[in-house]
């Protein structure tokens, strides 16, 4: 039977993103498990500025999901339960990658990026579009996304894609296409939450790594058609 969407709700076509509400079980003790994880498991990663440059505020922190899988059931559990409801909810993509994201006290906004950066051309093939995931462990967990402002060409489009701040409770699931410009919201509280890589079962579309092991990112804050800032 098809469900009727309601005329408002986001479309992963048109919007880049749909939000899947109390998708996942998120308890107090699951949460709290996230929340007590030790800051030295954590790395720095780029927020208002690069990671490595002096104007980053280093209060957004990330840790692989893979580093505190092996030693937590609490982690398995969650990681075993979030893979078997995904497989519901886009079951062509597999998990490629996770991590627990931290965002101190006073955190600042991230600057606007894609998850993943353009295919390498191969003829006409248009590869499947990779997806990103976030799942909130707390409420009022907040993203900042511009709706519509999906794929590689959006220089001198024509448009101007304002910035639209998503509002999650834990235990919800939002599902956007890794072409889909986004940021981490600003933050006054401390927040934990669970993001992840998905990308499809047939191989078509991988993320691009750093000669280190990091992920590469497709900064998009200087693109004409994005607006990010409250001076633009």
């Amino acid at each position: 039977l098809l469900i009727p969407r309601e005329p408002d709700a986001p479309s992963m076509d048109r919007d880049g993103f749909v939000v899947h509400r109390q998708a996942v079980a998120v308890d107090s003790f699951t949460r709290d498990y996230f929340e007590s994880l030790p800051l030295d498991l954590f790395h720095v990663i780029f927020n208002n500025a690069p990671a490595n440059s002096e104007e980053n505020d280093g209060k957004r922190l990330q840790v692989d999901f893979a580093t505190i899988e092996g030693s937590s059931v609490t982690a398995q559990r969650f990681m075993i339960e979030l893979k078997r409801r995904l497989r519901e909810l886009v079951p062509n993509y597999r998990v490629g990658g996770a991590a627990v994201l931290r965002s101190e006290e006073g955190c600042l906004g991230q600057l606007p990026h894609l998850d993943y950066p353009p295919p390498p051309a191969e003829g006409n093939a248009r590869p499947t579009v990779p997806l990103g995931c976030l799942v909130a462990l707390m409420d009022g967990t907040t993203i900042d996304v511009w709706s519509g402002a999906i794929g590689y060409e959006l220089n001198g489009c024509g448009r101007r894609f304002e910035r639209q701040t998503l509002v999650l409770n834990a235990g919800d699931v939002l599902l956007f296409r890794g072409d889909l410009v986004h940021a981490g919201a600003s933050s006054a509280v401390l927040n934990v939450r669970v993001h992840c890589y998905l990308e499809p079962l047939d191989g078509s579309f991988q993320r691009q790594l750093e000669a280190d092991g990091t992920e590469v990112t497709y900064f998009m804050h200087e693109c004409d058609a994005i607006v990010w800032r409250e001076d633009v």
